[in-house]
């Protein structure tokens, strides 16, 4: 494979979809649903991540497949799109003087060869620097963000045991 197909493969456009996984037992607190309505609410536990930097799935590389990437057979699909996160705009830092930093949220191709090639991350950049108590506000913004968009669209594959 040449540079130019290699980077144009490894670049994740606007237009993609992307895959997100979520535990399907109510439990873990990832999403809820409103009894009257029927309507389903995400919550940005579905979100979290050590790294602070949510996995999903390119959607197109599992052949728009969402159950290639369901991790459990009790657990549900979300689809996000690609340009809607790079709009979010939300998570927002101080820097060690004060002054307020604007962190812009990608998405990065990130396959794990062998094993999950369409495997990406949600990242914001710059990277948030700072004091543990200033990343995880910053995190926490991104996951709000996500989980509203997450909730937006819905479940694009319910879980088993809903």
């Amino acid at each position: 494979m040449g540079l130019v197909e290699r980077v144009t493969q490894d670049y994740v456009s606007d237009e993609e979809q992307l895959y997100r996984n979520v535990r399907g037992n109510l439990v873990y607190d990832e999403y809820s649903y409103d009894l009257t309505t029927g309507d389903v609410t995400f919550l940005p536990q579905a979100f979290k991540d050590r790294e602070k930097e949510p996995s999903v799935d390119r959607a197109k590389l599992k052949d728009f497949d969402p159950e290639q990437s369901r991790i459990s057979a009790d657990n549900g699909i979300v689809t996000l799109i690609t340009q809607e996160l790079r709009q979010i705009g939300d998570v927002r830092t101080l820097d060690d003087k004060g002054s307020p930093v604007k962190h812009a949220v990608d998405v990065t191709a990130d396959p794990i060869p062998k094993k999950n090639e369409a495997h990406a991350r949600i990242v914001v950049e710059p990277k948030v620097l700072g004091s543990e108590s200033k990343k995880k506000k910053a995190f926490r913004l991104l996951r709000i963000a996500l989980a509203r968009l997450a909730t937006q669209r819905g479940w694009t594959l319910e879980p088993r045991n809903s």
